[in-house]
């Protein structure tokens, strides 16, 4: 795997993460390493961290500031600007924003359930979770993938995770929050 060069801004938006509690480093150089080998284009699409004349409410959370009435409606509009429609696309982004349903902390929808409203079957969520060290043995490999939306799939490595981990798969109202999952090592 080719090693990409990590510029200062992403270096920052790594170690932000990690202040977190976020090791994201790892699992975002592989995807941007394959990106690289595929000359696969990737762009940021975020609201700003600057007060501008566009984006000038203070979020009340973070250090965001906002065009509309939330992070995610911001988002949303910023990727409709970038879509072309004969094109896929990939985008990466926390699972509050990118999960169905409503968002913990504004009670609207989320980013991922306004792109599922727009483009229905054509938007295919995706976690993506590190394994702590104690739950590796789950998957026999580095990595496993699992399609929630393909019931006639065999999902026990994915099962006996969630139980592990008492994460919680389904929304309220019984709706998958994500239509697949990535467990990797």
């Amino acid at each position: 795997m080719v090693k990409g060069i990590v510029n200062e801004k992403l270096e920052r938006h790594f170690q932000n993460a990690a202040k977190e509690g976020k090791d994201v480093r790892g699992t975002l150089l592989v995807i941007l390493d394959l990106a690289k080998q595929k000359n696969i284009p990737i762009s940021c699409i975020d609201s700003s961290k600057e007060k501008t004349e566009e984006y000038s409410k203070e979020a009340t959370i973070g250090r965001y500031f906002l065009r509309g009435s939330s992070r995610d409606e911001d988002l949303f509009e910023n990727i409709q600007k970038s879509i072309t429609i004969d094109k896929k696309y990939l985008f990466f982004g926390g699972f509050q924003h990118l999960m169905g349903g409503t968002h913990f902390r504004s009670g609207e929808p989320t980013l991922g359930s306004k792109l599922r409203t727009k483009y229905q079957d054509g938007f295919y969520s995706v976690a993506i979770y590190k394994l702590k060290v104690e739950d590796r043995n789950i998957i026999e490999n580095d990595i496993a993938a699992f399609n929630i939306k393909d019931r006639s799939e065999n999902n026990s490595a994915f099962e006996k995770f969630v139980k592990q981990s008492d994460i919680e798969t389904n929304n309220s109202d019984g709706t998958p929050k994500f239509d697949g999952y990535i467990l990797h090592k």
